[in-house]
């Protein structure tokens, strides 16, 4: 019988505005929290844009080990949320986030003061014994860009400059005093990092109800990119003051970043906001309740599969994380795989009680279940492309756009900047119009949408190919990544959203410590700073990694698909 008559028809243009009206009337430490975090995706975008640069300018690092110094940061960060995203969840979101920031700023503020204050780059600790071949550009290189006119030299590189690997320069390498400088810098911004992100999705999750939960992730995610968008501007800086002058600029910004979620994220606000959307739920509940017809809000936590034992599939994957340490040069090398022997023997043998402790929270933890565990790792491959953002694109466009299109090779940002805008103008719309969408069939069909158009890039750099594939993998980004990101929240038990969060970025810090591995070598290969550049095989390469991820969720869709709980449902 057709209920036309007794029910109201819903507006399909009301169904999709109607998430943004309430965002809108969201508490005020929300927009605290979203007000910070479009600086700090401006400023850690920006400085990690120009990471590899700033290694290969000053430190004179080769493309190599350059990338492999940024994957220290970008693999570290997620590392450090698995470990620390308790934070948040036992001190507060509002202490969290004001000790990232306070650290952050002070990783920052060294990162910048190296090369500002003259710190000793290696020329005095390394003349008397010859160049490493792997930690400084090799001499033919050296002479090559000697020989280069400098209309021709990277963007970065300020005129009579001298070039990386040149007679002056070629003895600097690792191990220098600015190289260890930059190195300290890293750890705080990552140990700060590591407290943020999940501190900042915790707050989301506290300070949204059940009707604008689902926005409000979207939001920040595409916040966030707004704020990388901002970065467009920094080519000019760059070009003035150099990178160390940029980053300095970008310290500038983390403290107000800092300023403004002390002041704004008062304890009162973050107070009063958890007391208003507790109130607003139990109104939803009570409507839900009267009414049987209404949807349905978050389903319960998924429950991990109950097991006495640690499954094989996390003792690979930590044996995995050991392994990877073969790739750290030495002697640093023996001392980690030296501190993880030592820290295996105190705890396996000479403390059987932490053994059985540790054992226990292994075979509690969420990546125990074997579904959620197999569902983020499918997502690895696609995930290549976001660390190819700012392990490859920078000094691809740069160098690879230098011959036929030199105006887009010199302000390089800009082109970078338009993923970000898009992300910032598509994911709300995206998630408002795929609300009920499961979010398994968003996964497949996005991860799909994003890397498909890696091939473009394997026609040959053109702004023909170089646009569409941003517009096009834009947009499978804004259908499945926040989406995943609301997912992992919205499983985790209460008071341990802050934890889940951290778990789900594991996959996400293999792919930031695996690319690094490869992407200097990619970029050696097929897109050296002289030399030839044949930059189609690397993207052919990197499409069919990306891909990897749809044909993996499709084979699986029978086994893990049927087993998704989520608003949909």
């Amino acid at each position: 019988m057709s209920s036309t008559g007794s029910e109201p028809t819903k507006s399909p243009l009301r169904e999709i505005i109607q998430p943004f009206i309430d965002l809108v009337h969201a508490p005020r430490a929300l927009w605290g929290i979203n007000l910070a975090h479009v600086i700090e995706g401006m400023v850690y975008f920006g400085m990690l844009n120009y990471l590899h640069m700033y290694f290969n300018e000053y430190v004179h690092l080769n493309d190599v080990w350059a990338s492999r110094m940024v994957g220290v940061l970008t693999a570290g960060i997620t590392i450090a949320m698995f470990f620390l995203g308790f934070v948040a969840d036992k001190k507060g979101v509002r202490f969290a986030i004001i000790l990232a920031f306070c650290l952050m700023l002070i990783g920052r503020l060294t990162l910048a003061a190296g090369p500002t204050v003259g710190l000793e780059a290696g020329e005095a600790k390394l003349a008397a014994a010859p160049p490493d071949p792997e930690l400084v550009t090799s001499a033919p290189e050296a002479s090559a860009q000697a020989a280069t006119p400098a209309a021709s030299q990277p963007a970065s590189q300020p005129a009579g400059q001298a070039a990386v690997g040149t007679a002056s320069t070629q003895n600097i390498g690792m191990g220098s005093t600015l190289h260890l400088a930059a190195m300290v810098g890293i750890v705080f911004v990552l140990l700060g990092y590591g407290m943020y992100q999940p501190g900042a999705y915790a707050a989301i999750r506290q300070f949204t109800t059940e009707k604008t939960a689902s926005m409000g992730f979207a939001m920040i995610y595409a916040l966030m990119n707004l704020g990388i968008v901002l970065t467009a501007g920094f080519g000019l800086v760059r070009n003035a003051i150099g990178i160390s002058g940029a980053y300095w600029v970008f310290c500038g910004f983390t403290t107000v970043a800092l300023l403004c979620t002390f002041f704004i994220l008062s304890k009162k606000t973050v107070e009063q906001a958890i007391a208003r959307v507790k109130a607003e739920n139990e109104e939803i509940k009570r409507a839900r309740a009267a009414d049987p017809q209404a949807p349905e809000g978050t389903a319960p936590p998924a429950q991990a599969e109950t097991t006495e034992r640690v499954p094989a599939h996390l003792w690979v994957s930590m044996a995995m994380l050991v392994a990877c340490v073969y790739f750290i040069p030495p002697p640093w090398r023996s001392w980690i795989w030296g501190v993880i022997a030592g820290v295996a023997v105190v705890f396996l043998v000479l403390l059987p009680q932490a053994r059985v402790r540790i054992l226990a929270w292994l075979a509690a933890h969420p990546l125990a279940n074997t579904k959620f565990f197999f569902f983020i790792f499918c997502l690895i491959p696609v995930q290549t492309l976001f660390a190819h953002n700012w392990l490859t694109m920078p000094m691809y466009v740069e160098r690879a756009y230098a011959e036929g299109w030199p105006w887009i090779s010199r302000y390089f940002e800009l082109s970078l900047a338009v993923n970000p805008l898009l992300v910032f103008i598509f994911v709300p719309i995206v998630t408002a119009v795929t609300q009920k969408a499961k979010v398994y069939n968003m996964m497949i069909l996005g991860t799909a949408v994003m890397g498909a158009p890696t091939f473009l890039l394997a026609l040959g750099p053109s702004p023909w190919t170089l646009f569409p594939y941003i517009l096009i993998m834009t947009l499978g980004e804004s259908m499945w990544q926040p989406r995943f990101l609301q997912y992992a929240a919205e499983i985790a038990p209460e008071g341990r959203t802050g934890v889940y969060m951290g778990v789900a970025q594991f996959p996400w810090f293999l792919t930031k410590m695996i690319v690094p591995l490869y992407a200097g070598i990619f970029l050696s290969r097929f897109c050296p700073q002289t030399g030839v550049i044949n930059t189609e095989p690397m993207w052919l390469i990197y499409g069919g990694i990306a891909m990897t991820s749809t044909v993996l969720l499709l084979l699986a869709r029978g086994w893990l698909g049927k087993d998704f709980k989520t608003k949909a449902d």
